[in-house]
């Protein structure tokens, strides 16, 4: 997925000289398939060539061809046949693997359909559950456990938060927090600063951008009370009434 690797994902051979990887794009013909994205269809091979990466040392084989699974132009793997025997690759057998290759990318293409109904689902019956969380509670306590409660079934967190905010006074309060290091911020107030925490309350919009927190350009609340050792963070405006 990064573009900078490649691993074996299924394999029938038998030799026992082949590796799992990981690989790097660029090595031998694997990598000039993936650099290319076009087949490569090699014969005659000199005995012991050593430009197929998932064998380990020498290979014993002369003829190979590799075929990129491309989806919207973009190679996503390669689908490599080798043999032993010193007969080439002919242009009906790079037909098969072609047609192959796109029946790994609709099989991969249902799985991520098969996957994403089933996260939908799962985030469905979460929801659900919130709700009647919601719907039972009786303080405003209640209400910020339920939230954190759903929160932590569909994402996985190290800290979480929800502060409230006071428009006639202009404070930010923490009301509940959860987590590393979260018995810092219970009840943790402060002016409506410039920290990400006001600016999502003012512009009614999540900050950082893409999550991407830098803890020495950015502050989450204050600078004293602060998530110095975050990588990665997500504030949203909680809006009630468009108010």
């Amino acid at each position: 997925e990064s573009g900078e690797r490649l691993e074996l994902a299924e394999l029938v051979t038998q030799s026992d000289d082949v590796l799992p990887g990981p690989f790097r794009c660029g090595e031998g013909v694997v990598g000039a398939v993936v650099t290319r994205a076009i087949p490569m269809n090699l014969e005659r091979l000199k005995p012991g060539y050593r430009g197929l990466c998932y064998y380990d040392g020498p290979a014993d084989v002369r003829a190979f061809l590799g075929v990129p699974l491309l989806e919207r132009e973009q190679v996503r793997g390669v689908l490599c046949a080798d043999r032993t025997s010193d007969v080439p690759f002919t242009s009906r057998e790079e037909d098969i693997l072609r047609g192959t290759c796109q029946q790994i990318l609709r099989a991969l293409e249902n799985e991520r359909v098969f996957v994403q109904l089933e996260r939908s689902k799962r985030e469905q019956t979460v929801l659900y559950r919130a709700s009647q969380s919601l719907v039972a509670a009786l303080s405003e306590d209640d209400v910020i456990d339920a939230g954190l409660d759903a929160a932590a079934e569909m994402v996985a967190y190290d800290f979480a938060a929800i502060s409230l905010y006071d428009a006639r006074q202009r404070m930010h309060r923490v009301r509940r927090a959860r987590g590393e290091n979260a018995a810092a911020f219970e009840k943790l107030e402060f002016r409506d600063n410039a920290s990400l925490a006001a600016m999502v309350v003012k512009n009614r919009h999540y900050l950082p951008y893409r999550g991407e927190f830098d803890a020495n350009q950015q502050v989450a609340f204050t600078r004293k009370a602060d998530l110095k050792d975050m990588r990665s963070l997500l504030i949203l405006p909680l809006i009630v009434r468009e108010g």
